[in-house]
C-alpha cells in the first residue's frame, strides 16, 4: 500500500503544497478477554488508515481516510487541498530530509496459538492462587506498522509490537486489585507476576477500616506514579506551554519537583511499547532528559514549535502537538517494605483513575483511587481504606519525595497513555479528601 504515498506526494506538489506529510499506519491484533476466572472473548482485527497532515500560515489541517481504494484516497486529498489557506509558501514548516535512523530489528508479535490463552490462563491462575476470588481482564496483541513521506523528502518506515495484560483480582465488587505487565516481546510479558500482584492486593483488602479526610504520608504503587509522570512529562510540551495549559510554564531552568526525581523521554531503544525511530513529522528521536535532579531543563518540540522559539526539533512531532514517546523515572535506593516501614500513619494507594485538572496552569487536580488501598500506622498496613479521593497538586506531590525504590515497572493502560517505567514513591504528603462516588 505504499504506493498510496506516492498519489498523495503527487498530489500535494501539484497543488504547490510545500509542508505535508503522509503517514500509513497497518495495524494487526488480537484481543482476549476473560471474567469469572474463564475465556470469554477473542477475536483479532485487521485495522488500516491513512493520515494526511499539512503545515500552513494559519497552523496545520489534516484528514483520515480508511479506506485505502485509491479514489477515496484522491477524494479526501483533494478536499483538504481546497480547505488550505493562501501562502506565501516562504517559511518552511516540516524539516528537510532524507534523514537516517537507527532501525534496530523488532520481530512482529504471534498474534494467534496456544501460548497467549496459555499466559491468561497462567495469569487467572496466580491471582486465585494469591487469594482472588474473581478474575477479569484483557490481554491485547498488536503489530503495528508504521511509514511516512514527506514533501520535504522524509520516507521512513517501522514495526511496533505491543503486548499488554491488565488483569483485576476481587474479593467482591469494592474489594479489588489490580495487576499489569507490558512489553514489545512475549517473553517480556510477566503474566504469572501481573496476576500474583493482582490476586495479593485484593487479598489484601479483606480487613475495612476508616481513616478522616486530610493530608497523609503516601507510598504511590508505580501505576500511580507512572500517571503523575506522565502529566509532568506532557506538559512540557511546547503546544500546552504556549496555550497557557501547563503548570510548567516560566519555570524552565527551576526547581519544579524534588531533587530526587529525574524524568527523561527515550524513544531510542527497545524493550519498551513507546520505543520509534522517527516522529510524525520524520525527525529521528533521540533521548533527552525532561527533568533533572528536580530541574526542568527540557521542552518538547517539533519543527514548527522549535522554529518559533529558536531551537531545534527534539524529535517529539505528534500531529497536532509534541509530545512524549517513552518516559522513564530514574531509581531511587530503597525497597518497597523499607519504604512502608517508615511511615508514621499514611496511605498506600496501588491505583487511581479519572485525574481531573480543576487548574492546568496551576496543576491542581483529583483522581479517584481505583482498587487497593491501605491505610498504615507504624509501619504496618492496619486495613484497607474506601471512598477517599487524592485532592492535590502535581507538582506538590512530586516535590514532597521522600524516597524512590530501585524496582521500576512499566505502565501502559487506559488512563496511562505514554509508556511510563516508573518506581515507587514515598511522598511526605498527599491531600485526600471524601469520595463522593
Amino acid at each position: 500500500m505504499n504506493e498510496l504515498h506516492d498519489v498523495v506526494m503527487e498530489m500535494l506538489n501539484e497543488a504547490a503544497v510545500p509542508d505535508g506529510v503522509s503517514i500509513l499506519s497497518s495495524s494487526r491484533s488480537s484481543m482476549f478477554r476473560f471474567s469469572r476466572n474463564r475465556m470469554t472473548v477473542a477475536n483479532s482485527l485487521d485495522e488500516v488508515s491513512l493520515t494526511v497532515f499539512v503545515r500552513h500560515s494559519q497552523g496545520s489541517s489534516s484528514v483520515t481516510v480508511a479506506d485505502m481504494r485509491e479514489e477515496a484516497v484522491r477524494k479526501a486529498v483533494s478536499g483538504l487541498i481546497l480547505g488550505l489557506p493562501q501562502d506565501d509558501g516562504q517559511e518552511q514548516r516540516l524539516p528537510i530530509g532524507p534523514f537516517s535512523y537507527d532501525l534496530r530489528h523488532r520481530d512482529p508479535v504471534n498474534l494467534e496459538g496456544d501460548e497467549l490463552v496459555d499466559l491468561v490462563q497462567r495469569s487467572v491462575a496466580s491471582a486465585r492462587k494469591a487469594g482472588a476470588e474473581q478474575v477479569a481482564g484483557t490481554l491485547q496483541v498488536a503489530n503495528q506498522r508504521l511509514s511516512l513521506r514527506s514533501t520535504r523528502g522524509v520516507e521512513a518506515e517501522t514495526l511496533v509490537p505491543e503486548l499488554e495484560l491488565s488483569i483485576r483480582a476481587f474479593l467482591d465488587p469494592q474489594r479489588s486489585g489490580h495487576g499489569l505487565s507490558v512489553s514489545d516481546t512475549l517473553a517480556g510479558l510477566d503474566a504469572e507476576g501481573a496476576g500474583t500482584e493482582a490476586g495479593s492486593l485484593a487479598a489484601a483488602c479483606r480487613k475495612v477500616v476508616d481513616c478522616a479526610p486530610g493530608p497523609y504520608e503516601a507510598l504511590l504503587h508505580p501505576m500511580v506514579a507512572a500517571d503523575l509522570s506522565s502529566q509532568l512529562g506532557s506538559m512540557a510540551s511546547a503546544f500546552y506551554l504556549d496555550v497557557g495549559m501547563s503548570f510548567l510554564a516560566d519555570r524552565l531552568g527551576e526547581e519544579v519537583c524534588s531533587p530526587l526525581f529525574t524524568l527523561a523521554d527515550d524513544p531510542t531503544g527497545t524493550g519498551a511499547l513507546g520505543c520509534r525511530p522517527f516522529d510524525d513529522e520524520g525527525t529521528p528521536t533521540r533521548s533527552k532528559t525532561i527533568v533533572r535532579d528536580g530541574v526542568w531543563e527540557s521542552v518538547l518540540h517539533n519543527h514548527a514549535t522549535a522554529s518559533k522559539a529558536g531551537t531545534a526539533s527534539t524529535g517529539n512531532a505528534g500531529l497536532v502537538s509534541p509530545q512524549p514517546f517513552n518516559l522513564m523515572v530514574s531509581p531511587g535506593a530503597s525497597d518497597r517494605r523499607s519504604m512502608l516501614e517508615s511511615m508514621d500513619r499514611g496511605i498506600v494507594v496501588s491505583n487511581i483513575w479519572y485525574l481531573r485538572y480543576q487548574n492546568y496552569r496551576s496543576g491542581d487536580f483529583s483522581a479517584i483511587p481505583r482498587d487497593a488501598m491501605f491505610l498504615v500506622e507504624d509501619g504496618e498496613v492496619v486495613g484497607s481504606l474506601r471512598d477517599l479521593r487524592i485532592s492535590d497538586n502535581i507538582l506538590g506531590i512530586l516535590s514532597g519525595l521522600r524516597s524512590l525504590s530501585e524496582e521500576r515497572r512499566w505502565v501502559r493502560w487506559w488512563e496511562v497513555d505514554t509508556p511510563t517505567l516508573s518506581p515507587y514513591m514515598l511522598c511526605d504528603r498527599v491531600n485526600f479528601t471524601r469520595s463522593t462516588m
